[in-house]
C-alpha cells in the first residue's frame, strides 16, 4: 500500500486530519503519514446511513491503495443499541475509535445567544431571528451531516463560504455566529472571547474510527500508539477551553 518509508492513509474528512496528521510528525518508531481528504464521488449522505466516502475507503484498504483510513460512524437511531457495529459484515477489517467530536455553534462575545454556553438545538437555532450564519464549507464527512440536520431546518439562515484564507478576515470583519467543531477549533481561531455552543441534536455528535485491514494490525502497531497520542492531546486542549462565556 505504501513505500517502506511512508504510510498513506485516507480521512473522511479534513478536520481530524489537519489536526492529527502534525502530531505524528517526529513520533518516535512512527514512519512519515501521507494523507489525503477522498472525495465521495457521486455518492449521497443520507441520516444514519454510513457516509458514501467510507465505502470507498474500505474498498481501498482492501485494494492495498491506503494503510488505513479514518471513517465517520453513521448516526445512531434510538433503536440502534443493540445492533452490531456498522462494519462488522466486513469480514478482515480492523476498528478502533480514533477522536469523538462534536458541532457547535460559535458566537461572537455580545450576541444574545452567547449569554450561556449551554447546549442548543437546531430546532431553537431556527426560533432565533437574529441569528445569520457564515460558515466555511469545505467537502467533508463533517460537512455532509451538519448539511443532512439543517436540511430538516430550512428557517436556519446560513451563508457558505469556500475559501478558507476568505473566511478568517470575513468571519472578523462580520463578527457574525459560525459553525465549528471541538476538533476545528484546536486548529482554527475565529476571534478572541468567542462563546461555542454544543449541538444538542444527537446527530451532531461525530465519532470518527480507525479501521486498517486484520492483517496489517501488527506492522501499524505504531499507528495505534499515535492514535491513542492524538486522543490525549486532544482531551488535554479540550480542557484548555473555557466553559464561561466573556459578556460584553
Amino acid at each position: 500500500a505504501s513505500s517502506a518509508q511512508t504510510l498513506r492513509a485516507g480521512f473522511c474528512d479534513p478536520g481530524p486530519m489537519w489536526y492529527a496528521l502534525p502530531l505524528a510528525a517526529g513520533m518516535h518508531g512512527l514512519a512519515p503519514i501521507s494523507g489525503f481528504v477522498a472525495d465521495p464521488g457521486r455518492g449521497e449522505a443520507k441520516r444514519f446511513e454510513p457516509d458514501p466516502v467510507n465505502a470507498r475507503l474500505v474498498s481501498a484498504l482492501f485494494d492495498g491503495e491506503i494503510d488505513f483510513a479514518v471513517l465517520l460512524a453513521p448516526e445512531e437511531r434510538s433503536d440502534d443499541a443493540e445492533k452490531p457495529h456498522w462494519l462488522k459484515k466486513r469480514a478482515g477489517i480492523a476498528v478502533r475509535p480514533f477522536l469523538e467530536d462534536q458541532l457547535l455553534l460559535s458566537l461572537p462575545p455580545g450576541h444574545r445567544l452567547a449569554r450561556t454556553a449551554a447546549p442548543i438545538t437546531l430546532a431553537e437555532m431556527a426560533a432565533a431571528p437574529d441569528l445569520h450564519i457564515y460558515t466555511l464549507s469545505i467537502p467533508g464527512a463533517a460537512m455532509r451531516r451538519l448539511d443532512e440536520l439543517l436540511a430538516e431546518h430550512p428557517a436556519i439562515a446560513c451563508e457558505r463560504e469556500t475559501d478558507f484564507f476568505l473566511f478568517g478576515p470575513e468571519l472578523a470583519r462580520r463578527k457574525a455566529p459560525t459553525f465549528t467543531t471541538r476538533i476545528v477549533r484546536c486548529y482554527r481561531n475565529d476571534g478572541a472571547g468567542r462563546v461555542c455552543r454544543p449541538i444538542a441534536d444527537p446527530g451532531a455528535r461525530l465519532n470518527y474510527e480507525l479501521a486498517c485491514r486484520d492483517a496489517d494490525a501488527q506492522r501499524l502497531q505504531s499507528v495505534f500508539a499515535w492514535r491513542a497520542g492524538v486522543a490525549q492531546t486532544f482531551e488535554a486542549a479540550e480542557r484548555a477551553f473555557s466553559p464561561q462565556p466573556i459578556i460584553s
